[in-house]
């Protein structure tokens, strides 16, 4: 039992449990009147993501305004190709930011209108701010508020075919970085955030800045 790196979870307990090589892990059987819940998101606005460290993963719920057709990049650590798909989420905060779906999530039918719940997606600094998903997410997630909300909102700001204006969160080609605002991390974070940034595997050369402690 150890105190929670919160940059690495969207679980917001304090605390964490943690096993080396010698736990011993069992399946138990689920007793027939169990009730055990599971699956919940904690949901954070895209106004809340401007201001999230890299490294942290965050639960969000978005309108899609717009899907890029499904590429490919060959990964520089593997030599594999991985499919990629760059979508802008927007929400009623009026921010709207890219996220890259990677793997098999790219594959995901997505449309214009759509509200995707993502869960555990991985802020990154990459042209201001971005994100990356997996396959940990929904699409207009059946019997949460959160979903019919959003769609209210966006039919509202659409229908009668105005232009959605937002404040975007990703630049396109901006340069250069703010040392001061850059969170602190140490060693051991920096390398699990770059084992972990998909681009920068796949070999993209844009600069990666931290500021390290230790």
């Amino acid at each position: 039992m150890k105190l929670a790196n919160k940059r690495f979870t969207t679980i917001p307990n304090d605390f964490c449990i943690t096993f080396d090589q010698h736990a011993k892990i069992e399946e138990v059987q689920e007793a027939p009147d169990a009730r055990i819940q599971g699956g919940g998101f904690n949901f954070t606005t895209l106004r809340q993501v401007a201001e999230a460290e890299q490294v942290h993963m965050i639960d969000l719920i978005a309108v899609v305004t717009e899907v890029q057709p499904m590429g490919s990049i060959q990964l520089k650590t593997t030599g594999e190709n991985k499919d990629k798909r760059t979508i802008t989420l927007c929400d009623d905060t009026g921010v709207s930011i890219n996220a890259t779906l990677w793997g098999a999530a790219a594959s995901q039918e997505l449309q214009v209108g759509d509200v995707l719940a993502c869960k555990a997606a991985r802020v990154s600094d990459y042209g201001g701010k971005s994100l990356n998903l997996g396959e940990g997410n929904e699409v207009n997630p059946v019997g949460e508020p959160r979903c019919q909300a959003l769609m209210a909102w966006y039919r509202d700001r659409t229908s009668n075919g105005q232009v959605l204006e937002t404040e975007k969160l990703t630049q396109a080609g901006e340069g250069g970085v703010n040392a001061a605002a850059l969170p602190l991390v140490l060693v051991e974070e920096m390398t699990t955030h770059l084992l972990s940034d998909e681009q920068f595997l796949a070999g993209d050369s844009t600069p990666r800045y931290f500021k390290i402690a230790g």
